[in-house]
């Protein structure tokens, strides 16, 4: 009698365990065709089945999940008419719950010639705009914001394309303005933090996918996805089409053609060149301008890779980006100085900088998302790493391609065009390093932000604290500063002084240097 009353708790623990481990959905594989070898079943993004053959017919198969309804993904190899030739079968659904038998169901039938999907992950490596391009996609993904951007929701802000968004009403939730994606298309898309989105596709130059054609537009901003596999020159990736193309916008580059002067050339005189052209990265967007339509384009693979482009962040001038930008570049025939850093601003607002590698300098001019600014008046700052001070340009030159010479007058904001000067440093006024603390970002804070801040020259003993609403201090940061970088930046990630995390709310950050201190408001969003 012990016995089974032994078996039978056992029996019904493992029946306890087995709901608390998750539920056991049903997969089921229509075969209507001939047989289906190296057969593979996804949940989500795991692989729980590979090499399996399928005969005609249904063939069923039970899997643990622990949150259904899921969605499910089978494709296979069949073989075709002729000896040697096979075709590629896949299917795709959402399980559905059957009130009659009381489970989780899903029935796949295996049709079609397509290409295998495989699961590929597009790297949203920073909080801010992100420009992106997706594999090409499983037509099945109907719903971008249900089955694209789900796993990014709590961290997503927005997407663009062109004029059309994704956003996040208060009123009815997230709002689709741009329909499904499409890997020809290059995207936008800001987070609050980092993250990888994994999607199910297949990057064009698969051996077993024909070409894909982007149609190019003459007149336009044409937003266009770079889905090779290799990192490629500019050249290589445009082929024969690469003498029509007018200039390429890419998150942190800017080409455009080289201006021509053969008729009032000036000896000892040379064209500007507004670029180097960068190398083409795999999953990146870009926004291309053509000289004529080219309705039948497609990438082309030389083989030849290339390594990466990766632009060096300024230290001195910190700055928001936004969607959109102006290129500047800066010629360095009339600085009269070494310099560390090029900074542009608006008033005493810094809306974009660049380290000085190499002449010309392409500054990336950040314009507001509403356009307000565009059309505002520029200046300049010069900041020589030995000094901790930076220096006013008061002298700066356009370049005109009309007269082929550099001419005196204002630089100002247009996300539309694009700008070469030379700044003149001759007699120009130093501005004093100052105290300042600048709005954290991201704001609001989900996981981790970054403080900046700078403090005078020779000050000691910066403080950072953070208190909640009740005027509790939670945390203290104590940075290192350096003379040398006045600017300096702290990051917190929403821990206290013990290292758990703190509840949402609004909390403050107070910076203390010196006899000089500055307050500012942030949110906390879990």
């Amino acid at each position: 009698m012990a016995k089974k009353i032994l078996l039978l708790t056992a029996f019904i623990l493992l029946l306890i365990c087995s709901n608390l481990l998750g539920e056991e959905i049903l997969v089921e594989i229509w075969n209507p065709g001939g047989e289906v070898h190296d057969g593979c079943i996804w949940i989500e993004t795991t692989m729980v089945l590979e090499g399996a053959v399928w005969e005609s017919g249904i063939t069923p198969y039970y899997f643990p999940v622990e949150n259904p309804p899921v969605c499910v993904w089978a494709y296979g190899n069949r073989n075709g008419f002729y000896p040697g030739q096979e075709f590629y079968v896949s299917a795709y659904d959402c399980t559905q719950w059957n009130p009659e038998t009381e489970e989780w169901f899903v029935t796949l039938e295996l049709t079609g010639s397509g290409p295998v999907y495989e699961f590929r992950t597009t790297t949203l490596s920073a909080p801010g705009w992100n420009w992106v391009s997706f594999p090409v996609m499983d037509t099945n993904y109907a719903d971008p914001v249900l089955h694209v951007l789900e796993p990014i929701l709590d961290d997503l802000v927005e997407v663009r394309y062109k004029d059309d968004k994704v956003v996040y009403h208060d009123l009815y939730g997230w709002h689709n303005d741009l329909g499904d994606f499409r890997s020809i298309d290059g995207y936008k898309i800001k987070m609050n933090n980092d993250a990888d989105l994994t999607v199910a596709g297949y990057w064009a130059g698969h051996p077993d996918n024909p070409d894909i054609v982007i149609p190019l537009y003459e007149g336009e901003e044409n937003w266009i996805g770079y889905f090779l596999p290799e990192t490629q020159d500019c050249e290589d990736a445009f082929g024969d089409d690469w003498d029509k193309v007018i200039s390429i916008k890419a998150e942190d580059w800017y080409y455009h053609i080289p201006y021509q002067n053969p008729t009032k050339y000036v000896p000892g005189e040379v064209c500007p060149r507004p670029g180097p052209p960068r190398p083409l990265e795999c999953g990146e967007g870009y926004i291309v301008k053509v000289d004529e339509d080219i309705l039948d384009f497609t990438w082309r693979n030389s083989g030849n890779t290339k390594e990466p482009y990766g632009k060096a962040e300024s230290d001195y001038f910190t700055f928001e980006k936004a969607a959109d930008y102006m290129p500047i570049f800066v010629d360095s025939s009339e600085v009269t100085e070494d310099v560390n850093e090029v900074g542009v601003f608006i008033d005493d607002e810094c809306i974009g900088a660049s380290k000085v590698e190499e002449y010309p300098v392409l500054i990336l001019a950040y314009v507001e998302d509403d356009n307000l600014r565009d059309g505002s008046e520029l200046s300049f700052q010069l900041y020589n790493g030995t000094k901790n001070v930076a220096t006013q340009v008061n002298d700066v030159a356009v370049y005109d391609p009309v007269t082929f010479a550099y001419v005196d007058k204002p630089v100002y904001l247009n996300k539309d065009d694009f700008v070469i000067v030379r700044l003149n440093t001759e007699e120009a006024p130093e501005i004093p390093r100052e105290f300042t603390l600048s709005q954290n970002y991201p704001n609001p804070v989900k996981s981790s932000t970054i403080i900046s801040f700078s403090t005078a020259e020779g000050a000691e003993n910066a403080e950072i604290e953070i208190y909640n609403v009740k005027g509790q201090l939670v945390k203290t940061i104590v940075p290192v500063t350096n003379d040398k970088c006045p600017m300096t930046k702290v990051v917190w990630n929403g821990k206290d002084q013990n290292g758990k995390f703190l509840a949402s709310g609004i909390y403050f950050y107070k910076l203390t240097s010196g006899d000089k201190s500055a307050v500012k408001k942030m949110v906390l969003l879990r």
